[in-house]
């Protein structure tokens, strides 16, 4: 597996636990949230995290997110703040973007600005759970 450039942004539940898996199997992850407490427990376990505002195409570009192979937007609490990160990374020119929504409209929204794979936790993952039960 060729090693990748991810950019997490948003490193609540979801955002840690996908930046961790992502560096436990060897791919360069820039993890960035806007709360200083999650970054610096993160900072012994991430290569890279950052304490940012991800909503601005210029703070993505200085923190160097224009030039990585994918981005994950793992926001959720903040409708606004998914959608305008969702915006900057696609004004970067940043193709593979793969974002947590936390409601079927927040999903359409983030399907019409491009996401490659919008993620519903809570659904997706009854559902496999529901699915592996009834498989036996």
């Amino acid at each position: 597996m060729a090693k990748k450039s991810i950019a997490v942004i948003g490193l609540g539940r979801f955002g840690e636990a996908v930046a961790r898996r992502l560096s436990e199997l060897g791919h360069d992850v820039i993890g960035i949230d806007r709360d200083a407490e999650v970054v610096q427990q993160l900072a012994p376990d991430l290569a890279h995290v950052i304490q940012a505002e991800a909503n601005r195409k210029e703070t993505l570009e200085a923190l160097g997110v224009g030039e990585v192979d994918c981005a994950v937007v793992g926001i959720g609490d903040d409708l606004e703040g998914s959608i305008l990160a969702v915006l900057a990374l696609a004004e970067l020119g940043i193709k593979d973007i793969h974002a947590k929504a936390v409601s079927r409209r927040h999903g359409a929204i983030l399907q019409r600005l491009g996401v490659k794979q919008i993620i519903y936790p809570e659904v997706d993952m009854g559902t496999a759970l529901a699915d592996r039960l009834a498989g036996g």
